[in-house]
Parts: C-alpha cells; sequence; structure tokens
C-alpha cells in the first residue's frame, strides 16, 4: 500500500461513522505484506482468500478447509509447462484457506518481473484463457477467475467473493465496493454481481460498485465522497 495512502486513509478510518471491510483473495499474511497490521486492526474486518477465511483485528473467525485435487493441480502445472512466457520464477501454485492461487510468473517474482507478466498478459490474454479452458474442463469441481494483476483463483463452486455478500443485508445499508477484476470472469464480479441483487430495493438501501485500475483511482474516489 502506498505510503502516502496508507497515512490518509487510516486518518479516514477515524473520521465519520461508517464501516469498512477488506476484501481479498489472498490469504492473510500476504494482506499483511501490503497493507500493514496499522490497517488491518482498524478495519472491521478482513475477508481473505476470497472470503473463504475471515479475521477481525487479527484473529481468525471463520476458516475453509476446501482444497484442488491432484487431477487439478496436474493439469494447471501442464499450463505452466505450455505457457510461453519466458519470465517464469517460482511459486506458481500457492495453496491457501479454501482457495488455490496459480501464477505462470509465480508469486515469487518481484515489481519488475510482475510488469513483464502483465504487458504479457495484456497482449495474449492468457490468464483468461486457462481459466475458461479450466472451467470447461472441471465444470462442478471447481472455478477459476482472473484475480489481481498476475494471478488465477481457483475455488470450490459458490465460494467465490461473491459469498461475502451474504454479510451485507441489512435494510438501510448503502455499501460502496472497490475492485479492480470487476468484467465477467474477473474474481471482483460475482461480489459485484451479488451486492446489486442484495439492493436491487432501494428501499432496502443501496449498492454503489466502483471498477479501479489501481490505488489513486481508490484514493480519488474516496477524496470526492468526504467532500461532498
Amino acid at each position: 500500500m502506498d505510503t502516502a495512502f496508507r497515512k490518509w486513509f487510516k486518518d479516514w478510518l477515524k473520521r465519520g461513522s461508517k464501516e469498512v471491510y477488506l476484501a481479498s483473495g489472498s490469504d492473510y499474511s500476504k494482506t499483511q505484506e501490503q497493507v500493514n497490521n496499522d490497517i488491518l486492526n482498524s478495519v472491521d474486518a478482513v475477508f481473505s482468500c476470497a472470503g473463504n477465511a475471515i479475521y477481525v483485528k487479527g484473529q481468525l473467525k471463520y476458516k475453509s478447509d476446501w482444497t484442488l485435487k491432484e487431477p487439478q493441480i496436474s493439469w494447471l502445472n501442464e499450463q505452466l509447462f505450455k505457457s510461453l512466457f519466458t519470465g517464469k520464477v517460482g511459486r506458481h501454485i500457492e495453496i491457501r484457506t479454501g482457495l488455490v492461487n496459480f501464477s505462470v510468473v509465480g508469486r515469487a517474482a518481484d515489481k519488475d518481473q510482475r510488469a513483464k507478466y502483465v504487458e504479457f498478459d495484456k497482449k495474449n490474454s492468457e490468464r483468461k484463457r486457462i481459466a475458461d479452458l479450466f472451467n470447461k474442463k472441471f465444470e462442478g469441481i471447481a472455478v477459476a477467475q482472473v484475480a489481481g494483476e498476475t494471478g488465477i483463483d481457483l475455488m470450490e463452486p459458490k465460494k467465490d467473493k461473491g459469498q461475502i455478500a451474504q454479510y451485507f443485508v441489512e435494510p438501510g445499508t448503502n455499501v460502496y465496493f472497490f475492485g479492480d477484476q470487476m468484467k465477467s470472469g474477473g474474481n471482483d464480479y460475482p461480489l459485484g454481481e451479488a451486492l446489486k441483487r442484495n439492493y436491487i430495493d432501494s428501499s432496502k438501501g443501496r449498492s454503489t460498485v466502483i471498477e479501479v485500475r489501481g490505488w489513486k483511482d481508490t484514493w480519488n474516489y474516496l477524496q470526492k465522497m468526504e467532500n461532498r
């Protein structure tokens, strides 16, 4: 998390009356690296691994025990071998709580190595192709979704980020959800759609789904909201 944005965000959390939650495809330890504990301990809860683990003030409150089986793992390794990307660096399959992350470049990649894969994927749509193939081959067994900048998340059917919406059904609630993978096939899409369904009747409240390209877009939107 950008240093200036983190400082502003931490102060913003203290201002006004609101509840704030983080929804990530990563596990809690990775989110700690990205955001830091001062933020994680200041929000109301953290939905890790697409909601398959829930933390409150650093304490695990819920976890799923689901994981991929060997046939799906072997298939992912085949796709890794077939990929034409030349900068693979390791840790390509990461077992998380109730979720598996697959990355052709690898979770061990540094910032520059990740950037190279981002450009490769933009030109070749490799992640979408692999996810589509997986969903066709293993329909009903697991679901693959493009996640973050370089990964693909694989999880139990109906256990994607959309499951988080069940915690936001109170009448009169106004929900704002920020995500960078909001298009169909992205791992933020199910939660955005589920929130829209929850509040389709305006008397119950309102959901606003905001697609962002990165933290700068999120920061700009939050500042505009606060200044209204």
